[in-house]
């Protein structure tokens, strides 16, 4: 026998029902949410800070662009016949973008410099004939013309980086001090965006942050540098100074320098995973309030049935004086009239049933004195037939008696019948035998006895004493079976 399987109330089972139905739209949204929306808002923020790379790269090309053509006008002035210490004095106080403008000749000795807010004596007294043949903007590795990667200035002290081009037999050298580039790093940085400007050899260039401008940093460590491909553009998370970010880094064709654009994780998320709360709190409280709305209403629905229940064990126990419950829901009503009917009909059924009970009691009663009356009747037949069995009796015992004398008599006769044929055939056999004896004794006495009667007369006897012994033979067969 299986075993019953575990029983709920009907409040319960409508409670646990309208939970699971409570439950699938928040199941629903966070699917939606990890696999639809997570990944939409990943792509948005990718293309926003993609679009903030490329404009920063746009700016800091035009910048470097402005000042190449800032360069590209001193080199066309130094081609003149003009002193070279007169022309780096002026073009540097024409607010001009660069930080030190020097000439270098082909031994790699500064033959003319300036420097913006430096007192010309002094600066000419400390670089003029200064031997920078081993430094970064000498050692340009066959390049003519061009910008170098950020290097420490000798003249400034600054990290920087400069355009360099042949003039004649010298070199001109426009340093740029690259802590002036963090201005829009500085402006993205309020907006809680890390902006970083890194060259081709992962040097740091541009930091919100001018003191780390002006260090030696090198992020070849990062993540964003391990792209598949050398990727231009390549987005993924990454960790500095302690905090875990995304970023996306955008590496500019001509000069090989990239343009970070990141924010820390837990800002990206942080609004969203705020309102993802604010929702699920919204929704785990509706849930709440369904399930006690539920609740309420289970156990109405619980009570109802329980009236109905009660009605049921009230018509079980024979009290039929049910009455229709009337309520707002038509199914209710229409099992409460189903039980009423339900109620009379058993009633109905009782009534004819006991009608018929009575009916049949009286038949029983009826049937009961027939019986008597009948039995009374049989026992008297069966006294007579009693009698008559015993007279009967007594007349086949005589009629046995009678039929086993007639019996003993056709058997006597059938056996005498039986054994006459072989014991006539003996006889018959038997008297041939002593005609047959008497004929040879007479011939002996007379003497007249021949070889061929007597031999003659032996067949003969052997066959007469033959037929003599089957038929001898048979009786005693025949008288055998007989017993």
């Amino acid at each position: 026998m299986s075993k019953p399987a575990k029983t709920r109330s009907l409040a319960s089972e409508l409670l646990i029902q309208l939970a699971i139905v409570a439950l699938v739209p928040l199941g629903a949204t966070m699917a939606f949410f990890t696999w639809q929306l997570f990944p939409y808002l990943t792509k948005n923020i990718i293309d926003e800070q993609q679009s903030i790379a490329s404009l920063v790269t746009q700016q800091v090309i035009e910048r470097i662009a402005t000042a190449e053509e800032q360069a590209g006008l001193l080199i066309g002035l130094a081609a003149q016949d003009i002193d070279r210490r007169e022309l780096v004095k002026g073009f540097l106080s024409q607010k001009s973008d660069f930080d030190s403008v020097y000439f270098l000749d082909a031994t790699g000795s500064i033959k003319s410099i300036a420097i913006r807010d430096a007192i010309v004596l002094e600066t000419e007294q400390l670089y003029m004939d200064m031997d920078l043949s081993h430094s970064s903007v000498y050692q340009t590795e066959g390049k003519t013309s061009g910008w170098t990667q950020v290097f420490l200035s000798i003249v400034t002290g600054r990290l920087s980086i400069a355009y360099f081009e042949e003039v004649g037999e010298q070199r001109l050298i426009a340093e740029l001090a690259i802590d002036r580039l963090p201005k829009l790093s500085k402006r993205l940085s309020e907006q809680d965006i890390l902006m970083m400007l890194v060259d081709a050899d992962h040097q740091l260039i541009a930091h919100p942050d001018s003191s780390l401008s002006q260090q030696q940093f090198n992020l070849g460590h990062l993540a964003l540098f391990n792209r598949p491909d050398s990727q231009k553009v390549y987005s993924t998370d990454f960790e500095w100074d302690n905090q875990k970010y995304f970023g996306t880094l955008v590496t500019m064709d001509d000069l090989g320098w990239s343009v970070i654009v990141s924010e820390e994780e837990s800002s990206i998320w942080a609004g969203l995973y705020q309102q993802l709360r604010n929702w699920l709190i919204s929704v785990v409280t509706i849930i709440v309030l369904v399930l006690l709305i539920a609740l309420k209403r289970s156990s109405l629905f619980s009570r109802r049935f329980a009236v109905l229940s009660q009605q049921a064990k009230d018509i079980a126990r024979g009290n039929y004086q049910t009455e229709v419950v009337q309520e707002r829901i038509r199914e209710f009503n229409e099992l409460s009239e189903n039980v009423v009917e339900m109620s009379q009909a058993i009633s109905n059924r009782e009534d004819a049933l006991q009608t018929k009970e009575q009916q049949l009691r009286e038949i029983n009663e009826m049937l009961e004195e027939r019986v008597e009356e009948r039995t009374k009747r049989l026992i008297e037949s069966n006294q007579e037939l009693e009698k008559t069995n015993t007279a009967l009796n007594d007349t086949m015992d005589q009629l046995v008696q009678a039929d086993k004398l007639a019996s003993l008599g056709s058997l006597v006769a059938g056996v005498a019948h039986e054994l006459n044929t072989p014991i006539g055939n003996a006889t018959m056999a038997s008297s041939t035998l002593k005609d047959f004896a008497e004929r040879i004794q007479q011939q002996l006495a007379t003497g007249s006895v021949t070889k061929s009667g007597l031999k003659e007369f032996l067949n003969d006897a052997i066959m007469a004493a033959g037929i003599t012994s089957r038929n001898l033979e048979k009786a005693s067969e025949l008288i055998t079976s007989f017993k």
